[in-house]
């Protein structure tokens, strides 16, 4: 054999070489991946629409409670009610019903005189 015929062969040793450990690594990173997605909350991302309904009902009464401090003659009734039931729209999945409660006395010292956005869920 002529001197430098191996290089060829060992070029192609070290290939399978490298194929062979990137097909490894590959099918490790596949195993880790599909033990992670098993161990994943399923349940998650409802919470988290859950908690974002929850958020969007305080925001209402939020803004009908400032709306009521700076302007009690300006206060829109009807335009909080409107915010609120449409949470059952926005949040179809996780809401069954969105009830707009005006409270009492504005700005009076009990929880029930504020006006409530109360939300059932699916």
């Amino acid at each position: 054999m002529a001197p430098g015929a191996d290089d060829g062969l060992a070029t192609l040793e070290w290939l399978l070489v490298v194929a062979a450990a990137v097909g490894l690594v590959a099918a490790l990173a596949s195993t880790l991946q599909a033990a992670v997605d098993r161990q994943t909350d399923p349940g998650a991302p409802r919470q988290s629409r859950v908690r974002d309904a929850d958020a969007a009902a305080v925001a209402v009464e939020h803004d009908a409670r400032q709306a009521l401090r700076t302007d009690p003659s300006g206060y829109d009734e009807a335009l909080f009610a409107e915010r609120c039931g449409s949470l059952t729209t926005v949040f179809a999945d996780v809401v069954a019903a969105a009830a707009w409660r005006p409270g009492g006395a504005a700005g009076g010292p009990l929880p029930s005189d504020l006006p409530r956005c109360e939300v059932a869920l699916r």
